[in-house]
């Protein structure tokens, strides 16, 4: 885990605690994707990409500003998510391993590049045979189908 710049882009991944498939469930996707949507408001980031796959979620960010920084973005993603799923589900304890994989994008090539590998990963993953069958990545509001609320897609 890196220190956070403001205005920086970062490829995170976070991965479920002893990567149960927990987002092979699609309302778990779409509680997830909603989290994403309100977080990004409160903390001040641009999500540029994403990719939930059944153990793990990928993302593009840009954090704008210190108060919402990469631990400060994923711990308040990860603990709704948890907590919106533990009590769905009648459970408790950790959804999610501890902590996150972040790099940082440096140029817009490579931004890029990290937001077609990001909406490649169900198709790497075998869940589909298209990018376009996925459901659960931002490549929809790339092509323009639901209102853009959520997904940044101009730099």
């Amino acid at each position: 885990m890196s220190a956070t710049r403001p205005g920086a882009a970062y490829y995170v991944v976070a991965g479920t605690r002893g990567r149960r498939p927990v987002f092979a469930d699609a309302r778990s996707c779409v509680i997830l994707i909603a989290g994403l949507g309100y977080y990004k408001q409160v903390l001040d980031f641009r999500l540029h990409a994403f990719a939930v796959l059944p153990a793990e979620m990928h993302l593009l960010v840009r954090p704008l500003s210190a108060e919402g920084d990469l631990p400060t973005i994923l711990k308040n993603v990860k603990g709704k998510f948890a907590g919106k799923h533990n009590r769905m589900n009648g459970t408790s304890g950790p959804v999610w391993r501890r902590g996150f994989y972040d790099e940082e994008v440096r140029s817009h090539a490579a931004i890029e590049r990290r937001i077609q590998e990001v909406h490649a990963l169900p198709v790497r993953e075998g869940l589909v045979r298209s990018p376009q069958d996925y459901e659960y990545s931002s490549l929809r509001w790339y092509r323009g189908e639901p209102p853009n609320y959520l997904v940044d897609t101009e730099w």
